[in-house]
């Protein structure tokens, strides 16, 4: 069985919890998940399918998950994930995710216009804060939201409670954005087209390797369209091109266009992959 396999059959069987049950493996699902992103991915959701099972067996003798975990279910958690061995494949992928997500939504297509200037000390900066982030910070936010969901009851304070975390992690994100660093450079000529390579490389790479037969399928619309990026910014390297596009008015209006319908029909084909999904 492959993890994807289950974790739908996970979601399958959430659906015959009684509501209190149900809310409290959801709650406990969601700690351990985020706990666990360092250990083997098909391990965690194999021990999670497990658990889920005794809870059921547990709601027709009519024993409640409450009292099946007792009064400390995190520290339940915790002891049964430290049987489990940290997984360095699960870290590098997790990794590798956030370096891919930068190159393809923010790198890359800066390099589409030669003529502008890319601050690489900037990228690397939102790339160690964001890694060190997901490295040492995911735990700690696990037991935050997990003891604020038992404290606070109320639905409006507990998403008051999340949209504070989102901003208070996301903020130096969007302020690094602003960051000026030394490392300002304009790509241009073949050493460009050589970055560029080397980055359609590396996504090729993480595309080959890091992902299933599952997530190949969720992220092939983002992958093309980075291959379609980056064989723009090749093709603007040539001097012929470059001025035929930045030169003149009716080039850069056709080269706008084109690229705000590339990205129309990139977010269709996502919202139709993810409709697609759904009616699995």
């Amino acid at each position: 069985m492959r993890t994807s396999e289950l974790i739908e059959k996970n979601n399958e069987l959430r659906k015959l919890l009684n509501p209190e049950n149900e809310q409290f493996y959801s709650d406990f699902l969601v700690y351990m998940r985020l706990k666990s992103f360092k250990q083997n991915e098909f391990k965690s959701e194999t021990l999670l399918l497990e658990i889920l099972n005794d809870i059921l067996d547990a709601q027709d003798e009519g024993i409640s998950a409450a009292q099946y975990f007792g009064k400390n279910p995190m520290q339940v958690a915790d002891e049964l994930l430290k049987v489990e061995p940290m997984s360095w494949r699960e870290i590098i992928k997790l990794i590798g995710l956030v370096v891919e997500n930068l190159l393809a939504f923010a790198f890359l297509p800066a390099l589409v216009n030669p003529r502008a200037t890319l601050d690489v000390g900037q990228f690397l900066l939102i790339a160690v804060y964001i890694i060190g982030l997901i490295v040492i910070g995911i735990k700690y936010l696990a037991t935050m939201f997990y003891q604020a969901k038992q404290k606070i009851t109320n639905k409006f304070l507990q998403l008051l409670l999340q949209l504070i975390a989102f901003v208070v992690v996301g903020l130096p994100v969007w302020g690094l954005f602003y960051l000026k660093t030394p490392w300002r450079f304009i790509f241009n000529g073949w050493l460009s087209i050589v970055v560029i390579v080397l980055v359609l490389l590396a996504l090729t790479i993480w595309y080959v390797v890091f992902t299933n037969k599952e997530t190949k399928l969720i992220y092939l619309p983002i992958y093309l369209f980075e291959l379609v990026n980056g064989g723009l910014g090749i093709l603007m390297r040539f001097d012929e091109i470059e001025r035929l596009v930045f030169d003149t008015k009716n080039g850069r209006l056709l080269f706008g266009g084109g690229l705000f319908i590339l990205l129309v029909l990139f977010w269709v084909i996502i919202h139709l992959q993810n409709r697609k999904n759904k009616n699995k």
